[in-house]
């Protein structure tokens, strides 16, 4: 039984690969900080070491042991005091690079995000580019993922339980979105295949969508009717600076948007269902999220 540790198991994505290695057989250790409850996963039999990725002495203990690391942990979005891009995203992933070289770990599954490399006045997603450039330079043996736009965020589970969307994105402006739990299952399997090691692997629905689209699909399978709600563009740019002035994780989503508008935020080949061997369609996965929560249209 190869054992996989996992950063970031306590947070939506890392809970679904948590959920998807015990379903397939796996043992699973989970790196949670001190402070952070952990009863969740102690009941599902997961192995718990208490760290934190920003602090690198906590990491050779989680480290030692284990067949395969898989990281989802992102600081940029402040989830916990002291989270930041700098603190979590760049020192955190660069300590567990180094530990993981120094341990000899046979198998790094890093999170990155869709054309991480393009995007260079977007700094999370850069950030990425700039860790997978680490890794790669460390000789550790990886595979990174990047995952389009979650659909599941964009559209939340109480936006469909109100029957409203509130957006501030362009309601026009196409990109690549997949379900968590379609990247949560293209983690899993890169813990195996030597073909897929070195490899930066874009997934993401069978086409590009635009969030006046994805709701027309929704209202097409929805047993609710949904409206959506946006602001005139102007007006978005203008509250978001202002708010960005104090919020962060705002400030972070004005060169978001502008990229996106750009029309670079795509897959752009089969990669996904060469790799993995299936490839989503944006209907399948919308209904596939309304059914998760209840919303699907009987047939």
């Amino acid at each position: 039984m190869k054992k996989v540790l996992v950063i970031g198991a306590t947070g939506h994505l890392g809970g679904l690969v948590v959920d998807r290695l015990l379903h397939e057989g796996y043992s699973v250790r989970a790196l949670v900080r001190p402070q952070t409850d952990a009863a969740r996963l102690i009941e599902k039999g997961v192995e718990i070491v208490r760290g934190d990725l920003t602090i690198r002495e906590s990491l050779p203990k989680a480290m030692l042991g284990a067949d395969a690391l898989i990281t989802t942990a992102i600081g940029y979005a402040g989830r916990q005091k002291g989270d930041t891009l700098q603190s979590v995203d760049d020192l955190g992933n660069r300590n567990l690079i180094d530990v993981a070289k120094e341990t000899g770990l046979r198998r790094f599954v890093f999170t990155s995000i869709l054309t991480a490399d393009k995007a260079v006045n977007v700094p999370h997603f850069h950030q990425k580019k700039i860790i997978e450039d680490y890794l790669e330079a460390s000789g550790v043996p990886f595979v990174s993922i990047r995952p389009g736009g979650f659909l599941d965020s964009l559209i939340s589970a109480s936006d469909l339980e109100n029957g409203r969307i509130r957006a501030m994105v362009n309601p026009n402006a196409s990109a690549s979105t997949i379900l968590a739990e379609d990247v949560a299952a293209c983690l899993v399997s890169a813990v195996e295949g030597d073909h897929l090691l070195g490899r930066k692997i874009e997934i993401g629905c069978d086409r590009p969508a635009s969030l006046n689209e994805i709701v027309t699909i929704i209202n097409k399978y929805s047993s609710k009717d949904i409206k959506l709600q946006t602001m005139p563009p102007m007006l978005t740019k203008l509250m978001m600076n202002g708010i960005g002035m104090f919020n962060p994780t705002v400030k972070a989503l004005i060169p978001t948007m502008a990229y996106v508008e750009s029309g670079q935020y795509v897959v752009k080949n089969n990669v996904m269902d060469q790799s993995f061997g299936f490839q989503p369609t944006v209907e399948d996965s919308i209904r596939r999220y309304l059914k998760q929560n209840n919303l699907i249209k009987p047939q």
